[in-house]
């Protein structure tokens, strides 16, 4: 146990250098690895203004465009892919934090509705370390359970809490971005450094209690 009281579970696996790491492509690159923990990040659909999706587009052109002409592969393509995480992270964090769009999540019934959806196949099909519903999106540090991946336990979550919310609020049409924000963790320091995270979220956005769950 660390100095801050965070304890590292048993069950967590940093990333392997001896397993086949897979790059998954939609907008966003995503890094897999059988028996991987993920902090991931996904957010409504109308959680940023098209001057911050613009901005965020540019993250990820600058990106491709780098690997593309370096040709990078292996560790430089690992090593080059972290630092564009963590930029785009910050980015994206800092956006969100402000608090735009219909911020769904605030509403008690909608986030106490995401709290048992995240937590509806807890031990079964994944391990769910820490999360945080925000107003606007939500931080989850989860390690999937094979045969699940990733993105179908995503999937999941955004699918079923999107019906259940929009008829308990009575609205209609999508709610959540199709794809989400995701990095691999890889060692206990970086396990750490992610439930910290969890934690001091509200405070950094200056929720009140009640307009967020941590979990």
């Amino acid at each position: 146990m660390g100095e801050d009281g965070i304890e590292i579970p048993g069950s967590f696996r940093g990333l392997d250098p001896n397993l086949e790491l897979r790059i998954y492509r939609r907008n966003l690159p995503h890094w897999r690895q059988d028996g991987g923990t993920y902090f991931v990040t996904f957010r409504l659909g109308d959680s940023l203004p098209q001057l911050v999706l613009r901005e965020l587009e540019a993250e990820k052109r600058n990106f491709r465009e780098m690997v593309e002409r370096f040709n990078l592969q292996g560790a430089e393509l690992r090593k080059a892919a972290e630092s564009f995480f963590k930029s785009y992270g910050r980015l994206l964090d800092r956006h969100l934090d402000a608090g735009t769009g219909s911020c769904v999540m605030r509403e008690p019934a909608a986030s106490r509705l995401m709290i048992d959806v995240l937590n509806h196949f807890q031990g079964k099909r994944y391990e769910l370390y820490s999360s945080v519903v925000m107003p606007n999106h939500c931080h989850v540090l989860v390690r999937p359970f094979s045969p699940w991946p990733l993105e179908d336990v995503i999937k999941s979550w955004k699918g079923y809490s999107a019906r259940e919310i929009n008829r308990t609020l009575g609205r209609s049409g999508p709610l959540w971005q199709a794809d989400s924000f995701d990095r691999i963790l890889r060692d206990g320091e970086h396990y750490r450094q992610v439930v910290r995270y969890i934690r001091r979220n509200p405070l950094q956005a200056n929720l009140a209690p009640g307009e967020y769950r941590l979990l």
